[in-house]
């Protein structure tokens, strides 16, 4: 299991995720970012596509802000900014397992 600490200032913290995904998760992460042309899409419209997969692959949140289990109807949604941020800190990380990248520096 990775430990990787929060980049992001507004949600201090660590988060625990999978050294491997299961063909499950995998098959989430590529229906998240399988759609045809997503640039798009508004914050809202990204956010509620990746947050399902980011859900189930992260297995332990301890993030300051966020609830112990969030699910897409838990996840906080503002500052904006900050959630962006987060989220693509997260992104980073699960992209760093499907490549099996261990060498990351957001490990």
């Amino acid at each position: 299991m990775r430990e990787s600490k929060s980049q992001v200032a507004k949600f201090p913290g660590t988060v625990k995720l999978p050294d491997a995904l299961t063909f499950p998760q995998l098959q989430a992460w590529e229906t998240a970012f399988g759609q045809a042309d997503v640039s798009g899409d508004t914050y809202i419209l990204q956010a509620r596509r990746v947050l399902p997969a980011i859900c189930e692959i992260v297995q332990e949140w301890h993030l300051a802000g966020i609830p112990e289990h969030p699910t897409p109807e838990t996840f906080p949604a503002t500052p904006p900014a900050a959630v962006a941020s987060l989220l693509g800190w997260l992104i980073g990380l699960i992209n760093d397992i499907v490549r099996g990248d261990d060498t990351s520096p957001n490990a």
